[in-house]
């Protein structure tokens, strides 16, 4: 099962709204838009599939779109019946239904823990202390503020998360890739990582910045990790910047060919599913 948005290629004020979520079954051969009258107006950031029921699906939403709707309810939507019926799981949880969600990733060992960051790329003229990473232990019933990642944090914008499971630890290991929150002029401020993720108060540690963003890391950068090697991250963002890959996890990088920004629409690590 694959799912895409019908929108834009970036995530940003000047991202063009969408119109829904197109669904295929058949690997990508015919494609199916769904979620018109729930997503008509919002920009979509990110897609998670479930990787054990492909019929459960999340998306991190934001109404910060060129010709969208500046009234549409933001959050974290799910789907548990292939994307015919969408429910803002956030707003349930009584979650700010106005801010921007710049991303959503199910836990690698774990399909009922999430997480989502809500993170908006302007912060620097609107700053909300509650901006951050949040987790759901419950398949989305349920949400948590995770302590300084990085929430309360006037500096802070966008967001990009990534994790893996450290199965010698039996911990999951979560990646936080903060911009900072001028849109105009914007690179990466933080990339924190929790060895925990999973724990009641995970500790997060600010690595080694990068020298990433091009200005742009408000709508353009993005980060992934092998989901069975927490030690190996990749980050892309703008043209002038190539992709990161960290082999330790930490100070390390090795730059490797440019990933493009387009790319980063669908979420292909579920292509087939």
């Amino acid at each position: 099962r694959c799912l895409s948005d019908w929108s834009s290629d970036v995530c940003s004020s000047d991202l063009y709204a969408g119109k829904g979520i197109l669904v295929s079954t058949d690997g990508g051969a015919s494609w199916t838009l769904q979620g018109s009258s729930t997503f008509q107006g919002l920009a979509v950031y990110k897609i998670a599939v479930d990787p054990l029921t492909d019929t459960v699906a999340y998306v991190a939403t934001s109404n910060q779109a060129t010709f969208g709707n500046p009234n549409a309810a933001t959050g974290i939507y799910k789907t548990t019946d292939g994307g015919q019926i969408w429910k803002n799981v956030t707003a349930l949880d009584e979650e700010d239904a106005t801010k921007p969600w710049s991303d959503v990733v199910i836990d690698p060992h774990n399909n009922t823990i999430i997480y989502a960051a809500r993170g908006n790329p302007e912060s620097k003229q609107d700053n909300d202390p509650l901006d951050g990473v949040f987790r759901s232990m419950d398949s989305g019933a349920t949400w948590q503020l995770l302590v300084n990642a990085p929430n309360n944090d006037i500096n802070a914008g966008r967001i990009a998360l990534a994790a893996s499971y450290n199965a010698t630890t039996q911990q999951t290991v979560l990646y936080v890739a903060v911009a900072n929150g001028d849109e105009d002029n914007s690179n990466l401020y933080k990339m924190l990582r929790t060895d925990a993720a999973t724990a009641a108060q995970p500790t997060f540690v600010n690595l080694t910045p990068l020298e990433f963003g091009n200005g742009q890391a408000s709508y353009t950068w993005i980060i992934a990790a092998d989901p069975s090697n927490p030690s190996t991250i990749y980050a892309g963002g703008t043209p002038g910047d190539n992709t990161s890959k960290e082999g330790d996890g930490e100070e390390t990088s090795t730059e490797i060919d440019y990933v493009d920004r387009k790319s980063t629409r669908l979420n292909s690590s579920h292509l087939g599913i």
